[in-house]
């Protein structure tokens, strides 16, 4: 018999759903690509509806429905925090209830309540997980390894913050566990907030802009911050902070202030002293993540490691450990925050819970919806958008793009996790010195000291770069060669580094062939490529956000399937663009 799970992440952000099929991933995707709120708290129905409709399936259909939270772990924890520490505590229990927690456990719950049985008879089982298992169980069941150190960092699950685990074959096994309010992604979003950015939505941009600061500063003070402890556990200084109490709305305590000056407004122009809070914050993350990780290779004596959780998104930290530890192979999948998690609850129900065995494993991110030639000719005709259609359109963009232009990318299934691999991307010459101001002023509208990706033809990653090893999710950085540097500066970061992708013939051919013809054209076997989105909103999921995104803002083309659309002149002239 046929096993087909639904895995939903709710009740956290990052709101998700996947169908697994026999232990194989069949859809999945996150719920803010369809109701446009970026790290959507909302139940996930868009995205359930997506998977099954794809799976060509109906709710009776699915064998169990599997969540990567367990409240009966979280509620006793909980509890006993909030009255210890009452009445302050109130403050965080109304801040989590005002993030829309409430509104998702009742739609959990109403769509348990409604839910038809299966056609086998019975009630479909609703089951609820631990959180980092699920997490570890997102990358290690995912991963081409069939043993493995297993790693989950991230803010908070039901109680736990961090999880070391060993997964052999189709089993997890706990080694390591440190629990709220120990936590190294919390200091990061905390962190985050203080320097002006939205916590749990902006770490991203504190990782950048650690590059352009020197740690030294503010080393020793995040040191006595961030406590590492034998037995690679780590503990928090908690005279430091105020999230213990009071969640989001005060994460940081007097010290914090007295200790590292007032926190930046959110439009206050970026000093030397963020930049060097950021860098430090960046290195003790990476010192206590190294610590845990040797710690996990002491007991498993394992090359090979998994990365979970969100932390695990931050590329830097990913390649300190790889080149500063003694693994020698990592896995980090491409949705590593919580949205994953849906797709690690399915999995540690169908092989750790079920004993069943694994031979899937996880090469690409395209697990989103598609559309067929006919609707995107249908969006372009409704959006009144002048084009033209052409079988050579990676021909065509290339020579766009090698021209100057920047070009929105829209193609095949969408990716999930947060960054856009060739699917949903906008396009443009790394050879230009001035790309990555123009993309960040006149398209993104976002801060000028944000870098951009290259996407890089696999087979040329060692000529352009210091690693070899291929890189598809965009989750490790490295170093560009000195001779490279000049030739592709609007994808090297002011460290001399790059996030990088390898793009894979077999696994992506139209976007590989378009960076091949780009490759002819230049003698540059990469492109720039960043999501196709405007800032602060997510990446377009429909042809009708991509066409929108495209008209308004200052994208020059784009190219969905193989239909090409330009502005013109005087088009470019009124919305800015170069």
């Amino acid at each position: 018999m046929v096993s087909y799970i639904l895995g939903i992440n709710s009740n956290l952000h990052d709101a998700a759903a996947c169908l697994i099929k026999d232990g194989v991933l069949v859809a999945a995707a996150e719920q803010e690509r369809f109701d446009r709120k970026k790290h959507s708290l909302a139940f996930p129905t868009e995205a359930i509806d997506f998977c099954l409709r794809y799976g060509g399936l109906e709710f009776e259909d699915i064998s169990a429905v599997t969540f990567p939270f367990n409240s009966k772990i979280a509620i006793p924890q909980v509890t006993r925090h909030f009255v210890h520490y009452f009445p302050r505590t109130l403050v965080l229990a109304v801040d989590r209830l005002k993030k829309g927690y409430l509104s998702s456990f009742y739609a959990n719950y109403n769509m348990k309540r409604k839910m038809p049985r299966h056609k086998q008879g019975g009630a479909i089982p609703f089951i609820y997980l631990e959180h980092h298992l699920c997490h570890a169980a997102s990358s290690f069941f995912l991963s081409p390894f069939t043993e493995a150190a297993v790693v989950s960092l991230d803010a908070v699950g039901e109680w736990n913050s961090t999880l070391g685990a060993v997964g052999r074959e189709n089993k997890i096994e706990k080694l390591l566990e440190i629990g709220f309010p120990h936590s190294l992604g919390l200091i990061y979003e905390a962190v985050t907030q203080f320097l002006g950015f939205r916590p749990n939505c902006d770490e991203s941009k504190v990782m950048g802009l650690s590059s352009y600061g020197d740690p030294e500063p503010y080393q020793k003070a995040f040191q006595d911050l961030i406590l590492l402890e034998p037995g690679g556990t780590f503990r928090i200084n908690l005279s430091y902070t105020a999230y213990q109490y009071y969640g989001h709305r005060m994460m940081l305590s007097r010290k914090f202030y007295q200790t590292f000056g007032p926190a930046r407004a959110v439009h206050e122009d970026i000093t030397r002293r963020h930049q060097d809070i950021a860098a430090a914050l960046q290195v003790r993350l990476e010192e206590a993540a190294i610590h845990i990780v040797n710690e996990l290779y002491r007991r498993t004596q394992l090359r090979n490691l998994c990365l979970a959780g969100g932390v695990a998104l931050n590329c830097v930290l990913n390649e300190k450990v790889k080149r500063e530890t003694p693994f020698e192979n990592i896995f980090v999948q491409p949705a590593a925050s919580d949205a994953g998690g849906a797709i690690g609850s399915a999995l540690f129900f169908h092989h750790q819970i079920n004993d069943q065995p694994r031979y899937f494993m996880m090469d690409h991110v395209y697990w989103g919806p598609e559309y067929d030639e006919q609707t995107l000719r249908n969006a372009l005709e409704c959006a009144q958008v002048p084009f033209a259609q052409s079988d050579a359109i990676s021909e065509i963009v290339a020579k766009k793009i090698a021209e100057g232009l920047t070009v929105g990318w829209f193609q095949g299934r969408m990716e999930i996790g947060p960054r856009a691999l060739g699917n949903r991307s906008i396009l443009a010459d790394p050879r230009n010195p001035h790309m990555k101001d123009i993309i960040n002023r006149k398209v993104k509208h976002r801060e000028d000291f944000r870098p951009f990706a290259p996407s890089i033809l696999e087979e040329f990653c060692p000529t352009v770069f210091d690693s070899g090893d291929i890189s598809p999710f965009m989750l490790q950085v490295y170093n560009v060669k000195p001779e490279w540097t000049d030739r592709v500066p609007a994808v090297t970061h002011v460290d001399g580094t790059a996030r990088v992708q390898t793009v894979n013939k077999k696994i992506n051919q139209k976007y590989y062939e378009l960076i091949d013809h780009f490759r002819s054209l230049t003698g540059i076997p990469l492109v720039l490529n960043t999501s196709f989105n405007d800032n602060n909103e997510p990446i377009v999921c429909s042809p009708a956000e991509a066409i929108n995104c495209y008209l308004t803002t200052g994208l020059d083309a784009c190219a969905l399937g193989n239909f090409f659309c330009q502005k013109n002149t005087s088009e470019k002239d009124q919305d800015g663009s170069p």
